[in-house]
This record gives C-alpha cells, sequence and structure tokens, in this order.
C-alpha cells in the first residue's frame, strides 16, 4: 500500500511540476521536485543509507524549510565531500536538524540561521548551531554508523 501511495504521489508531483513549468513558476517548480526527491527517499526500504544521500536530501528539506519560514529562516549546510563509503541510519541526520527547528518554531520572530556541518573523525558527529539576533546554541549527536 505505501509504494502505491508513493508512486501515486509521484505522478501527481510530475503533472504538478509540468504544469508550473508551463505557467512559468520556476520557484514552485524546484519545489516540487525537491519533495518528489525526498518522497523517493522516504520509499527506499533500506535502513542504512551513505551519509553522501543522506546529506543531498538534508539539502532538498533544507530548500523547503528556506521556502516554507521565508526570511525568518535562513539553514546553510557547511558540510564536506566525504562520506560516500560511511552507511548511517536513512533519515538520521534529517530527523535530528528537524527536532532542532521545530524547537525554534516559536521564535520565528527572530531571525534565526542554522549552520550544519558534519566532522569526520573516529566518529561522525553532527553539529547544529542556531544563531538568533538574541543567542548562538550548540547542538551536537554522534551518529551511529554501519561498519
Amino acid at each position: 500500500m505505501t509504494e502505491r501511495f508513493l508512486e501515486f504521489t509521484h505522478h501527481i508531483l510530475i503533472n504538478a511540476c509540468e504544469m508550473s513549468y508551463v505557467e512559468e513558476a520556476p520557484g514552485t517548480l524546484e519545489l516540487l521536485q525537491r519533495l518528489d526527491k525526498i518522497l523517493k527517499y522516504y520509499g527506499n526500504d533500506k535502513e542504512f543509507v551513505s551519509l553522501h544521500q543522506e546529506i543531498n536530501i538534508l539539502q532538498d528539506y533544507i530548500f523547503i524549510m528556506k521556502m516554507k519560514h521565508g526570511n525568518t529562516c535562513d539553514l546553510r549546510f557547511l558540510g564536506t565531500g566525504e562520506g560516500e563509503d560511511i552507511q548511517i541510519h536513512r533519515f538520521s541526520v534529517i530527523s535530528y536538524v528537524d527536532k532542532i527547528i521545530q524547537e525554534h518554531k516559536n521564535d520565528r520572530d527572530k531571525y534565526t540561521t542554522y549552520h550544519i556541518s558534519v566532522e569526520f573523525d573516529e566518529t561522525i558527529t553532527l553539529l547544529v548551531e542556531s544563531q538568533s539576533n538574541e543567542e548562538i546554541k550548540s547542538y551536537r549527536c554522534k551518529l551511529d554508523k554501519e561498519v
């Protein structure tokens, strides 16, 4: 049933993309294309994915969040090209970043910038810094990886 729903949604998004192209709405077109990529990723049944794949989907998610929150939220990914061979739990990075964004959802009157970076050493550390007009907060998370 989930597979059928995702296929149906994909076809609807493709039609909406075609319509936004015809109507010359490039922002809407890009939003729909990124949403389609996220839904395809969601439909993937693998428990582990490459860190690189997760970061690519995170960038699509960040684009959608920027459109949703307008000028009250700016998310920047400060990543590296590493991570192609590292396997992590699917949605672990996106879930963590979303949790932080949701924590700040009531502070939308302040301009907030999120800097997201991934550090590689013997473990993988996700660092998210939230900077508003009043304060800077840092969040660190160690990511589980498949060995």
